[in-house]
């Protein structure tokens, strides 16, 4: 994944699809396929894991990326088939997005247990992967054997996955939808499974990995096989939760006394995306200035299909629009630095934000011929 100052970057899956002999697609009898290596960004090389119900052209799989400085992720793709052994990935959709990550394509070229290929984005570079044992994935654990799970351990396991579910960030638990826990085999300790639903029916499971003693060490996801991790707490949770929102107390009030020492009002009567318009005028009666933040968080400028227009989103900087009014026409300053921006981009974009009402910076939304929505 790319990670750069003004945009970030992230990798959507290499996709791979095998040429067919006599009809059917090479290693079509396996009943899953894991990749594992590295692909290289703006950051460095970063580890990925990819995995495949088969190889068959229009096939859905999942890509997962991150671990160590990187933050993980994981979305599905489509496998389209180009020609011979090279193949083009088409991205679908997130499972767990990193904030501030989008996704691109890759070619790739699969020979011999081999994945190899360039990520398509300019700024990042190769792709490459192995082919390894399917042994511990979710086609592997759903074939073992099972025993059913004592009542606490069932228990445990149930409360367990509630209090984790908390920190998930893209995925939902769905409620009272685990199942009762059971024993599988395993040569790495005592492992019981509880299958479970998110997102309004989607299919995953936890195992938890016990000692002789009876005592939990670990758990294991669907979407992490092999990564056995702590449980996370409620509590810890809360606390976090609780810390975060006094930090974002104390920047506000910090930021509502340089506003006030500065002189700069803050409108927060803004609507669409929770924008706030913070603006003062200058001293000629033709300039207006006005910064523009989302969640003050991101900016951009977008138009009204939501295309960017004129800066990248997932940033953390503030960007102050300029409107010389006597003259239509703008700018905009990014880091001290002044580039030009198309009037009419800009008027686009207050509209979109304001329907007509009172615009960012306390521009009268007329000059910039907005309509009544």
């Amino acid at each position: 994944m790319l990670d750069s100052p003004a945009w970030r970057w992230s990798l959507t899956a290499s996709a791979f699809v095998v040429a067919s002999v006599g009809g059917e697609p090479a290693h079509a009898q396996s009943a899953a396929l894991l990749f594992r290596g590295s692909y290289v960004c703006g950051q460095g090389p970063t580890a990925v894991e990819i995995m495949l119900p088969d190889l068959r052209n229009g096939t859905q799989g999942e890509f997962r990326f991150g671990g160590g400085q990187v933050p993980r992720g994981r979305f599905t793709f489509t496998l389209l088939s180009k020609t011979g052994d090279d193949f083009l990935l088409k991205p679908l959709r997130w499972i767990e997005q990193p904030r501030g990550y989008t996704m691109v394509g890759a070619d790739v070229t699969i020979r011999g247990g081999r994945l190899q290929g360039q990520i398509t984005a300019r700024v990042c570079g190769k792709i490459s992967a192995t082919e390894v044992s399917v042994k511990g994935t979710r086609s592997y654990v759903a074939t073992e054997a099972t025993t059913p799970a004592p009542l606490a351990i069932t228990g445990q396991l149930k409360e367990v996955l509630r209090q984790d579910a908390l920190w998930w960030y893209a995925n939902k638990l769905d409620t009272g939808s685990a199942s009762e826990a059971s024993r599988i085999s395993s040569q790495d300790g005592i492992d019981y499974r509880v299958r479970y639903t998110f997102n309004g029916g989607q299919v995953g499971w936890m195992v938890g990995r016990y000692d002789q003693s009876g005592k939990l060490q670990c758990v294991i996801f669907h979407d992490y096989w092999g990564d056995c991790r702590a449980p996370r707490s409620e509590a810890t949770y809360l606390a976090q939760k609780r810390d975060a929102e006094a930090a974002e107390k104390r920047r506000a009030a910090q930021q509502v006394a340089i506003d006030r020492a500065a002189g700069v009002h803050v409108d927060k009567g803004l609507k669409y995306s929770k924008m706030e318009g913070r603006y003062k005028p200058s001293p000629s009666n033709c300039l207006f200035t006005a910064a523009a933040g989302r969640d003050r968080e991101t900016a951009e400028l977008r138009d009204e299909y939501g295309n960017v227009e004129t800066i990248g989103s997932y940033t953390r900087r503030t960007y102050d629009v300029v409107k010389n009014i006597c003259k239509t026409t703008a700018t905009y300053v990014r880091e001290g630095e002044t580039h030009s921006i198309g009037a009419g981009s800009l008027q686009r974009w207050i509209c979109y934000y304001n329907r007509g009402e009172t615009a960012l910076g306390g521009i009268n939304s007329t000059l910039w011929g907005c309509s009544k929505q």
